[in-house]
């Protein structure tokens, strides 16, 4: 009898989450060709880092470049590795992801229903059902979307995955030291995978910061034991604390260096005082509430408002409406002691979860954007869990009829959210959707009008585009990025002297802006002018020494006057240094090497980076130069007939200059 029900028992399982994977893939079917976008950019598209995966594998690039979320990049790397940037395999990495967290969501709920304090509850044989729909909530709920579609975000749910997977490890690992039939071989490899997956928690994002405090809570919650005991298990995932705080600090340095790096550190790209963000988020975690229950007007960029007075009314009752929650899981607790009512820990532990899991984002480290949706896809996993717990108790000694009709009505929410998490996910189909999205539920907020300027840009809609710049100069008039946008439309319709004049006042407003500089450098070169742009170049490179494409236009300026050719070739040499798969980089190097006669370095060059120049026909040219700069004829003419099938006009030129005919 007993293998029967655990036979039925998988076979439900298996059910449970084949739904739950059909609902994720039905919620997230749309977002394959969403472009990449936002932090997408830097992160993924524009960072030389993730290009090749031995700077993770076989050197200390990878890990350099951001050793808080290595683990993070290093799957960027592996996505890119194999599929290039064909965006449709980041979301698929992404739909896995959360897919495998709905899969852990309900792994975790049945294991903490065979822990030692609920496994004789009431709710035991419903233990299923939670599972169920904790898990079915969070793969359908629209609030994750941006976790999942928003391709940057995975570092939030990679983090998830190995953050529930620790939990899962450690819940299975104490269930078999407490069973008198397993090894202790058994329990202690538990126990080492699950601290194995607290680091790649750790070094995925900082969020993971917390998983050792629900450790903790977890052991005193569902485990029994001597004090003594229970420390054996949690003091390795203890001892993990340390990781993140060492991955962000220099130890090196002088003690009061290193409580200034901290505090730095701690702040990120944002002036807000600590206090003042605190209170803030009293009042975020009320919206992020309400989002859970009603998820609507989501918002990829909010336009939140900051509170410095706790007496604010906004502030003061969201602090009472999460004091209450607070206090009600602290009650639920204590009633959870008594025999017949266990089951209440699980709502209890469900809602400190949330408050433990959302802490490093919302307390006391001050950022930028106060509130992001997917701040919340990890302390969404308790209060889901808390309220299908809840709602079970209640209606588990109702009739037959009314647990069927509770069963419907949960069926009935999950599609409403896959439908809504689709509708959703349509504004990412594009990045003017996206932003146009944005701008109309957070109108004076200047960047979205940046984002929405810099979308239309890309598709050549100039004059949307400069109407979305000038709406965002209206709001802050000294925005200086705005106006550098502004510069590059006119530069791209060879309107130069608006352009210049435009850089002009970008920099005005912002005297540090090295990207203005490098624009307006640009533009004076394309006048003629390359003495003066050779300045502005400098000087974008002493603002940002990491200034790839400064350096390169810089080489180009270079190039174009006499005798400054070998200044050019270091700076073109300084760019590839920035960012070695830099082909444009590669292929003025190569012709730089040409007017100045160093034909040999032109073949090795060009040798040493054929993977990424062959289909590149100014390579072919270049090298084909460098043959007939060495007398080596047979080749220059193989590299003719390689331009024939590439660019015939190439070839044509490089006959010509064979010949000694003017090209």
């Amino acid at each position: 009898m007993k293998d029967r029900i655990q036979q039925i028992n998988i076979n439900s399982s298996v059910l449970h989450l084949l739904f739950i994977s059909a609902i994720s893939v039905v919620a997230y079917s749309n977002t394959f060709r969403a472009p990449f976008v936002f932090d997408d950019i830097p992160c993924i598209t524009n960072n030389p880092v993730i290009k090749n995966l031995s700077n993770f594998l076989c050197g200390l690039t990878g890990y350099e470049y951001n050793p808080r979320r290595f683990i993070g990049f290093l799957s960027f790397a592996i996505n890119y590795k194999f599929f290039g940037e064909e965006v449709v395999w980041f979301h698929a990495f992404n739909l896995f992801i959360h897919i495998a967290n709905s899969a852990l969501v309900y792994l975790l709920v049945v294991l903490t229903f065979d822990t030692p304090h609920i496994k004789d509850s009431s709710l035991y044989p419903h233990a299923r059902g939670v599972a169920f729909f904790s898990a079915a909530l969070f793969a359908a709920h629209p609030l994750n979307s941006q976790a999942v579609t928003y391709i940057v975000q995975r570092f939030t749910s990679l983090s998830t995955m190995f953050y529930v997977m620790s939990i899962c490890l450690y819940s299975k690992a104490r269930n078999h030291a407490l069973s008198e039939s397993t090894s202790n071989v058994k329990t202690f490899a538990l126990i080492s995978v699950g601290i194995i997956t607290a680091i790649l928690a750790m070094k995925t994002k900082e969020i993971s910061f917390t998983l050792p405090f629900v450790i903790v809570l977890y052991e005193y919650f569902f485990f029994v034991g001597s004090t003594r005991k229970r420390f054996v298990y949690i003091a390795p995932y203890l001892v993990t604390l340390f990781i993140i705080p060492i991955s962000v600090l220099n130890i090196q340095k002088p003690i009061a260096d290193i409580i200034v790096d901290a505090d730095t550190s701690l702040r990120f790209h944002t002036d807000i005082t600590r206090w003042n963000y605190l209170i803030t988020q009293f009042c975020v975690l009320v919206t992020y509430i309400r989002l859970l229950f009603i998820p609507v007007h989501q918002n990829l960029d909010y336009d939140y408002p900051t509170y410095d007075s706790f007496f604010a009314p906004r502030v003061l009752a969201s602090f009472f409406i999460l004091f209450a929650i607070f206090v009600v899981s602290i009650y639920l607790y204590w009633k959870s002691r008594d025999k017949d009512k266990k089951d209440l820990r699980l709502i209890s532990f469900g809602i400190l979860w949330f408050f433990i899991a959302v802490s490093v984002e919302s307390s006391v480290i001050p950022f930028v954007d106060v509130i992001f949706e997917h701040r919340m896809y990890l302390p969404s996993i308790g209060l889901l869990i808390s309220i299908v717990t809840a709602i079970l108790i209640i209606i588990r000694k109702s009739n037959y009829a009314s647990r069927k009709m509770f069963f419907i009505f949960g069926l009935v929410i999950v599609i409403i959210f896959t439908v809504s998490t689709y509708s959703r996910n349509r504004i990412w189909k594009d990045r003017v959707t996206l932003w146009e999205d944005v701008v109309r539920k957070s109108p004076m907020k200047v960047w979205p009008y940046t984002n929405l300027g810099n979308a239309y840009a890309a598709e050549k809609r100039y004059e949307q585009a400069l109407h979305a710049y000038r709406y965002a100069i209206s709001i802050k008039p000294d925005y200086a990025e705005a106006y550098n946008n502004i510069g590059i439309i006119y530069k791209d319709k060879n309107m130069m002297e608006e352009a210049i004049k435009q850089f002009r006042f970008a920099i005005q407003r912002k005297p540090d802006y090295a990207e203005a500089y490098n624009n307006l450098g640009v533009a004076m070169s394309s006048t003629g002018n390359d003495d003066l742009a050779i300045e502005y170049f400098k000087k974008a490179v002493l603002l940002q020494p990491k200034y790839k494409e400064a350096y390169f236009n810089l080489g180009n300026a270079y190039l174009h006057q006499d005798n400054r050719h070998d200044e050019a070739v270091t700076s073109y040499l300084k760019a590839i240094d920035i960012h070695p798969g830099y082909i444009d980089a590669y292929i003025n190097l190569t012709a730089a090497y040409n007017v100045t006669g160093k034909y040999q370095d032109t073949i090795r060059t060009l040798r040493d980076v054929e993977q990424l120049t062959e289909n590149n026909a100014y390579a072919h040219f270049n090298l084909g130069v460098a043959y007939l700069g060495i007398g080596n004829m047979d080749s220059a003419r193989r590299e003719i007939d390689i331009l024939k099938k590439m660019d015939s006009g190439m070839a044509l030129k490089l006959q010509k200059y064979m010949l000694g005919l003017p090209p």
